[in-house]
């Protein structure tokens, strides 16, 4: 039971290609020192992705950081930043004030964002799953870039193993549509 991500050209997402210069002079600027699994990071997200990134590692390995310095940089205003468990609280609402199909609540919360950063990702219960796995289908469908941090790698997002396997469609999609870059542990 897959997910059905219509493919998109295989060059580097336009958000990715115009942020990445960018991003590289901001992270010169920012005066701050960072160590070699925090600069190899910088350097993948400094190299164009095809949908976008997701960044995990340690705790206080400077996930945020990074990810928000990038996120400042993409042009436009058309980008949203959520928490991660913040943009689920507010789409389970949305979905019982709509009463309609998934895909709409979480289209009116993306709103006409071309980027969207989500921060802190992990997923603690199975509704979530359920709920992530139709926003990565309704924002990779779409186009939109995606820039996620967490302190997870992918496999890790769901550790109940009663409900794992629910969430390896959704494992799959960040796994093979997006750069999934390690910045080290703590």
């Amino acid at each position: 039971m897959g997910l059905h991500i219509r493919r998109h050209a295989a060059a580097p997402h336009h958000v990715a290609t115009a942020s990445s210069g960018a991003f590289r002079a901001a992270v010169d600027r920012s005066g701050v020192s960072f160590d070699d699994a925090q600069l190899a990071a910088i350097a993948a997200l400094g190299s164009p992705a095809r949908h976008g990134y997701y960044l995990w590692g340690g705790v206080g390995r400077g996930k945020s950081l990074i990810s928000e310095t990038y996120f400042a940089v993409i042009p436009g205003s058309r980008k949203r930043r959520f928490h991660f468990h913040e943009f689920f609280r507010d789409l389970q609402a949305q979905i019982v004030r709509e009463r309609g199909p998934l895909d709409r609540s979480i289209r009116r919360l993306i709103g006409d964002a071309r980027a969207v950063f989500f921060d802190e990702f992990h997923v603690h219960d199975v509704a979530d799953g359920i709920y992530l796995s139709a926003t990565l289908k309704s924002l990779l469908n779409s186009n939109v870039f995606f820039l996620a941090t967490s302190n997870y790698a992918p496999e890790g997002l769901m550790p109940n193993p009663l409900y794992h396997e629910r969430l390896l469609p959704a494992i799959d999609v960040l796994r093979s549509e997006l750069d999934v870059v390690h910045i080290g542990e703590g």
